[in-house]
């Protein structure tokens, strides 16, 4: 008897399959779910749970409830109604003393009732569903028919983390009932009553899509005098779930800094509407250094895909994922549709607003990092009639080529010449002299003579007025003494002042020069005495070395 029973009531929860009986051809089924009273006397079928809105128009919300005609007739004026139902549910419950303790809010979106048994005249259509399942259930089966409005807000849940917390999670829920009573507005019972949760979900065609989502910006550095120019664009606006968002990169570095990784981050950005609350959750995020470092004076052009997923992110809490029914598996919240010209109470009535965005960093090395913002959309693929998914892909957008961008001319710091350049500015040789010719090539069994370079003209001869400090030395081709330097020992020439005195009083008293002398040619300049240098260098190391210790010089 038990597993006559338990065989019962599974064939009961089991859903009606139609189209595979005897008399019917096994070319096609349909799933049907069905739900019965506490009581057994009313039962309700619908094909579906799911609704899709493609931004124009709701699925229609129909099924057929079976009544039992002596339950019916038993109570003098009994008749069936169904109700469906919307309301937006945030916070915590009625635990006061819990230290996150927030008042549950609770605001109804929608209420549509209609009679069902008996019959109105001015019923709708019957569907193929209701037809097929009126044809199979018997006279006792009565139709009806729900038309959601498309501004009203999708089936959204808040999740939540605390295992511990049994109360109903916040956002947006609809439910579908039937029931027997004496009007319709009558207390519901839970004996004769049928609750049905349904969903609301967003179905947006991705071919009719907004803008292609595309960004720039332009970053400088302080000491450098070209910034780095950053693009970024993605493939389409309207994404399905499940696949991945590709990201387009352009970097341009003009400036002095390496640009060393990336990062791509999705996040989602929710508002509860009536409260104006505003949350952000990451959903994932990717680092690269494929392409990278990306030197100064360098390009780089390059994809990125990333997937957002539910599994990246489950441990988060205010994450909106599609609403939940028990405790199957869910995705992501579909992005919410939000018309243009929406007065403050259609507004309200969207309930959550979704929406996602990307972030995509450069990681800058000593500087600070480049970010830019794309936003984009997450959407169903809506299932047709016979329960196939209907997929519709845009076309690939184009991919433009990059811009030619001309880089900053770098001087070069050692310039290249060839012997045909040495033999052309040496002026001993005459303007009429011409290079070498090419020696002959030598034959397999002779090796050829290594060439001779030709020497390199040296400079012409310079006076050298002041000392060598480390690797400068100050050169002069005027015929006038250079000023001595006796009071700033950190400058070249510099000579103490009991040397200069010295020196001065060595030298002969100047005498006037004839003025036949003024148009004679300058004498050549005297040989450098190298002692004089390194006698100054000598003494110029001693001060410093005085100085730094603190002493005077004596």
């Amino acid at each position: 008897m038990a597993t006559a029973s338990a065989a019962a009531k599974s064939e009961q929860k089991s859903p009606i399959v139609l189209g595979k009986g005897k008399k019917s051809r096994p070319t096609y089924s349909t799933r049907v779910f069905k739900k019965s009273s506490p009581n057994g006397k009313v039962t309700a079928y619908v094909g579906r749970r799911d609704f899709f809105d493609d931004g124009h128009k709701v699925d229609v919300v129909d099924g057929v409830v079976l009544v039992d005609p002596e339950y019916i007739q038993k109570a003098e004026g009994r008749k069936v109604f169904g109700q469906l139902s919307s309301w937006l549910s945030f916070g915590k419950g009625d635990n006061v003393y819990d230290a996150d303790y927030v008042a549950s809010f609770k605001k109804d979106l929608l209420n549509l009732t209609v009679q069902i048994y008996p019959p109105n005249n001015d019923q709708p259509p019957r569907t193929r569903l209701q037809e097929r399942l009126i044809r199979k259930l018997g006279e006792h089966a009565y139709p009806f028919q729900f038309q959601i409005p498309s501004c009203l807000a999708a089936s959204v849940s808040l999740n939540k983390v605390d295992a511990d917390d049994r109360s109903k999670p916040g956002g947006v829920e609809y439910l579908l009932q039937t029931f027997a009573g004496q009007s319709a507005t009558a207390k519901i019972g839970e004996r004769n009553s049928v609750p049905l949760a349904i969903k609301k979900l967003t179905a947006l065609d991705a071919s009719l899509q907004k803008e292609q989502p595309q960004t720039d910006t332009k970053k400088s550095f302080w000491g450098s005098s070209y910034p780095v120019n950053v693009e970024a664009r993605l493939d389409r606006y309207m994404y399905y779930h499940g696949d991945p968002v590709t990201v387009h990169i352009n970097v341009d570095n003009r400036s002095n800094k390496t640009i060393k990784s990336i990062t791509i981050t999705i996040k989602q950005l929710s508002e509860v509407v009536i409260f104006k609350e505003k949350t952000k959750c990451v959903v994932t995020t990717i680092s690269s250094e494929c392409g990278f470092p990306i030197n100064p004076s360098s390009h780089l052009s390059q994809s990125f895909s990333i997937v957002p997923s539910l599994s990246d992110c489950k441990h988060k809490s205010n994450l909106a994922v599609d609403g939940q029914l028990k405790h199957e598996d869910t995705n992501l919240a579909s992005s919410t549709i939000v018309r243009d010209n929406l007065t403050d109470a259609e507004r309200e009535d969207l309930g959550i607003i979704v929406k996602y965005m990307m972030k995509v960093t450069l990681h800058v090395a000593f500087g600070s990092d480049i970010a830019l913002k794309l936003g984009f959309g997450l959407t169903h693929c809506k299932p047709s009639d016979d329960g196939m998914t209907v997929r519709v892909d845009p076309a690939p957008a184009p991919v433009p080529a990059p811009a030619p961008t001309t880089a900053p001319a770098v001087e070069a710091a050692v310039e290249e010449s060839s012997a045909d350049d040495h033999y052309s500015a040496d002026p001993t040789r005459g303007a009429n002299h011409q290079p070498p010719a090419a020696a002959a090539p030598a034959p397999n069994n002779v090796a050829a003579p290594e060439p001779v370079p030709a020497p390199i003209p040296a400079p012409p001869a310079q006076q050298r007025t002041g000392p060598a400090v480390g690797n400068l030395i100050s050169f002069s081709t005027s015929d006038e003494p250079a000023p001595v330097n006796n009071t700033n020992p950190f400058l070249p020439g510099y000579v103490p002042p009991s040397r200069a005195a010295a020196s001065s009083a060595a030298l002969p008293p100047a005498t006037a020069a004839p003025a036949a002398a003024a148009f004679a040619p300058a004498p050549a300049p005297a040989a450098t005495n190298v002692n004089e240098f390194l006698d100054e260098d000598i003494v110029f190391e001693e001060f410093v070395r005085l100085r730094t210790a603190g002493e005077t010089e004596a």
